[in-house]
């Protein structure tokens, strides 16, 4: 399984320093890399399609879920990730 982030999840990772961004991007592979990763995910309620979210230590990663990738949409904090 692969990933993609859209230009704005990209914009969110480049605000970390370089070793959190290391640490997410770590995150994100040895997840998809297991046989469930929805396994470390939680589904976002109230949100449209398959939108769910990994947690890495008070950071949010916020995802769609397709049939062999994920796309991340957003990358914050847990007190920003859900304000729109």
């Amino acid at each position: 399984m692969d990933y993609d982030l859209t230009e704005q999840a990209y914009k969110e990772l480049k605000k970390f320093p370089v070793d959190i961004q290391r640490r997410l991007i770590l995150k994100i592979k040895h997840y998809l890399s297991s046989d469930d990763p929805l396994h470390f995910a939680d589904h976002i309620e109230g949100r449209l399609g398959k939108t769910y979210r990994f947690r890495v230590g008070t950071i949010r990663i916020l995802f769609d879920w397709h049939s062999d990738r994920i796309l991340v949409t957003k990358i914050a904090k847990r007190s920003e990730v859900y304000k729109e």
